[in-house]
């Protein structure tokens, strides 16, 4: 090639440049390949983390689902008790209730999210048996549009709220505790009363914790606490069924 291009240049010189030119073409191949290799390792490495990252959000979100707070069998029982021996009716239809409530829980145990219409099924379950409890020194309101009820939520989380704002504050005939339940575009919202129990409850805000860290991993919007005046707030974003199904499980 060298000697037809210029062919004054003698065969030592020829053969020179020809080992410098392949030489460098070798060169720059492995460079090729080498850089090829190292990002098809990098490739490989992010995907592993991805993974990994990935199977400990799973564990973490296992754990999660295994907090619901279990004071809650326990008064059921109590108020059972008490119930079985004056009101055969009204017992039986709290039983019902209750098998209602666990049925729920045991069977979405598995499940990332429900949708609104579920979840909100559930809490009429859990509901009455929080009216026989408290009788009149409870209220919860229900008012969440029936155009977002095929969305969905991470499955016990008004639930969750609701014995949240039971745990803190007062509910007696003088007082009584009020949570309301509706929905803006985005959010669904749990409002409650504020009359602090004297007797300050230890508490690690774990159910506000675990709701929090459950949507972290659910969505990109996070669970928002709002506290003003005389009422606590906490807003959950609704989650889109199209962004959210593979989440179910």
């Amino acid at each position: 090639l060298f000697s037809f291009l210029y062919p004054g240049m003698d065969m030592f010189l020829t053969l020179k440049l020809m080992i410098g030119f392949t030489f460098r073409v070798n060169l720059f191949l492995h460079c090729v390949n080498a850089i090829v290799f190292f990002m098809t390792k990098y490739r490989h490495a992010q995907i592993e983390s991805e993974q990994l990252k990935k199977m400990h959000a799973e564990a973490k979100f296992e754990a999660l689902r295994n907090q619901i707070n279990p004071h809650f069998l326990f008064n059921s029982f109590n108020v059972l008790s008490s119930l079985v021996y004056k009101d055969a009716e009204t017992s039986a239809r709290f039983i019902e209730q209750l098998s209602d409530v666990y049925r729920y829980l045991l069977y979405n145990q598995e499940n990332r999210v429900v949708s609104i219409a579920e979840e909100l099924k559930f809490l009429e379950s859990y509901i009455y048996l929080l009216k026989i409890r408290f009788r009149d020194t409870l209220t919860v309101e229900v008012d969440i549009n029936e155009k977002i009820h095929e969305q969905l939520i991470a499955p016990a989380t008004l639930q969750m709220l609701i014995e949240n704002a039971i745990k803190h504050n007062v509910a007696s005939s003088k007082s009584p505790l009020k949570i309301k339940l509706y929905n803006n575009d985005a959010f669904l919202i749990v409002e409650n009363s504020i009359n602090l129990k004297k007797v300050k409850v230890d508490s690690s805000q774990l159910g506000l914790k675990n709701i929090k860290m459950r949507y972290d991993f659910l969505s990109r919007e996070h669970a928002i606490q709002v506290h003003k005046n005389d009422k606590f707030t906490v807003k959950i974003p609704v989650l889109e069924t199209n962004e959210s199904t593979n989440n179910r499980r």
